[in-house]
This record gives structure tokens, C-alpha cells and sequence, in this order.
């Protein structure tokens, strides 16, 4: 324990030193120096992709995709990435026996953002019962080629939502079902379906209660678990 003297009550007095300031050996000299990098190791942030399964930009669902961001725990950083910009899926496009269609840049971007996350965070609603066409399309673009899968293994975080009561339940498990063929680990119970999704945020976009705020953290804590 750290004992600190009183100057009101303390009279003992040390008389004045003069010490030779000690040499620093080489292993000390080598520690100091690499303290720097250590502490840049230990302080990297998990990277999450967040990908949003609607193309309209005031969406609930990249409302709700911008507040998990902000409620993500402090060792991870999320970030949105766009996907309606992405053509259409097409085999020709991966296949070396159709030379004269070429990949586009747009799809070997996407494929390489997701090989670079430590995860994958979707946020999306449900369109005719099932997954938003958009998103549909980038889970297929990140599936291809067959030997190079882009999802592969990578921890995957569903939250889905919906004006109705049900919150996206049809378009989550039909979602999940997309992700299991690629082996990727997803948090157990409780799921997050979101129902009346417009009642649960404010006129600026955040959750306007402690409870969905509270539950939407905890999932997002345990989401981050699978990645460390």
C-alpha cells in the first residue's frame, strides 16, 4: 500500500541526496523501446462490417445499424458498408471459361472488405417474407468463387426488425439459413427481432428506451465474444 506522509503532522526530515542516475543495461534499453509497439498490439480494434439489408436512405434499419455501431464494446469499431451499388450476380463473371466477361472491381472490393473483417454485423428488415433483395445479392457475390469464399468462418450478428410485431422473424431465418452453409458462428439466445421498429426510436434516429437499448448492447457484447 502506497503510504503518503503528511507535511502538517509528518516532522521527520531526510537529509538531501544526491544519487548517480542509474545506467540503463541493454535488455532494459530493448524493453523501452518496444513498449510503443505492444501497446499499439494490444490496443487494435476488432473491425465489423455492418451490412444493411434495405437501399433507402432513411431506413429503420440503418437507423438501428447506426445505434449498434455506437453500442458496440469499446475493443470494436463497425462500420457500414454499401452494397447497392453491386451488379447483379452473375456466374459469368467468376468463371474461367467465359474470358470476356470480366469481375467487377465492385465485387473484388466487397469480397476483400469481408475478408478483412474480424466480422460481420447484418441489420436488416424483411421483404415478402425473406431477405431483402439487396442483401440477398452481396451474400451471394461474398460466395463466390467456390474456392475462395469470402463468409468462410467469419462470426456473424443478426438483427432484424419490422414495423409489424413479428421483427423481421421470416427474413432472419431465412438468413440464417443463407450464413449456415458457411460456417459461421452466430450468438445463441436470446435473437434479436425488433417488432414495431418505428416506436422504439426518436425523432433523431436513437433508441428511446433503456430496455432495447440494454438488450441490443448485450447482444452486441456477446457477438463480440465469438471474435476474441
Amino acid at each position: 500500500m502506497l503510504r503518503m506522509n503528511n507535511p502538517a503532522t509528518d516532522n521527520t526530515q531526510a537529509a538531501p541526496t544526491q544519487t548517480a542516475p542509474a545506467q540503463e543495461t541493454p535488455a532494459q534499453a530493448a524493453t523501452t523501446q518496444a513498449a510503443p509497439t505492444q501497446k499499439t498490439s494490444a490496443s487494435k480494434k476488432k473491425q465489423i462490417t455492418v451490412l444493411v439489408g434495405s437501399l433507402r436512405g432513411g431506413s429503420f434499419a440503418r437507423k438501428i445499424a447506426t445505434q449498434a455501431i455506437e453500442l458496440l464494446p469499446e475493443d470494436c469499431t463497425g462500420t457500414i458498408v454499401e452494397i447497392g451499388h453491386l451488379p447483379l450476380y452473375n456466374f459469368d463473371y467468376d468463371d474461367p471459361e467465359v474470358p470476356d466477361v470480366q469481375t467487377p472491381h465492385s465485387y473484388t472490393e466487397f469480397r476483400e472488405t469481408i475478408k478483412d473483417s474480424d466480422g460481420i454485423l447484418f441489420v436488416t428488415s424483411e421483404n415478402n417474407r425473406t431477405i431483402p433483395a439487396c442483401l440477398k445479392n452481396a451474400i451471394d457475390i461474398g460466395s463466390k468463387p467456390n474456392s475462395d469464399v469470402s463468409w468462410k468462418h467469419l462470426p456473424a450478428g443478426i438483427i432484424s426488425h419490422s414495423v409489424g410485431r413479428m421483427g423481421g422473424y421470416s427474413s432472419q431465418k431465412n438468413l440464417r439459413l443463407a450464413l449456415s452453409y458457411f460456417e459461421m458462428p452466430t450468438p445463441g439466445q436470446p435473437e434479436v427481432f425488433l417488432g414495431q421498429s418505428p416506436s422504439l426510436l426518436d425523432d433523431a434516429g436513437a433508441f428511446n428506451n433503456d430496455k432495447t437499448r440494454d438488450f441490443v448492447a448485450d447482444y452486441l457484447r456477446r457477438f463480440a465474444e465469438l471474435m476474441r
